[in-house]
C-alpha cells in the first residue's frame, strides 16, 4: 500500500469509527448516556465523534460496550436496508 493510499485508508477507517459512535450514541440515548456507559466524560465523547480516534480508544469502547473486536472498524448497513 503505498503512503497516499495507507493515508486515505486511514481517513476512511477514523470516519467509519465516527459514524459507528454517532449510532452508538443516537440508539443509546445521547452523548451523556454513552458518556455514563463507557465511564468517561461527555466532553470527551463529544471529541470522540467530531475527531478521529486510534486503535487503542477503538478497542476500549467496544470492549466496555461489549461489542465483537472490531466492530467499530465495519461500516454498519442502515437501519431499514
Amino acid at each position: 500500500m503505498t503512503k497516499i493510499a495507507a493515508s486515505d485508508y486511514m481517513r476512511g477507517l477514523y470516519e467509519i469509527r465516527r459514524e459507528n459512535l454517532r449510532r452508538i450514541a443516537a440508539d443509546h440515548g445521547g452523548i451523556v448516556a454513552t458518556a455514563a456507559l463507557l465511564k468517561i466524560s461527555q466532553s470527551r465523547v463529544s471529541q470522540l465523534v467530531g475527531r478521529p480516534f486510534g486503535e487503542n480508544v477503538a478497542r476500549r469502547i467496544e470492549e466496555s460496550l461489549g461489542l465483537a473486536f472490531g466492530s467499530l472498524d465495519q461500516k454498519q448497513k442502515k437501519k431499514g436496508k
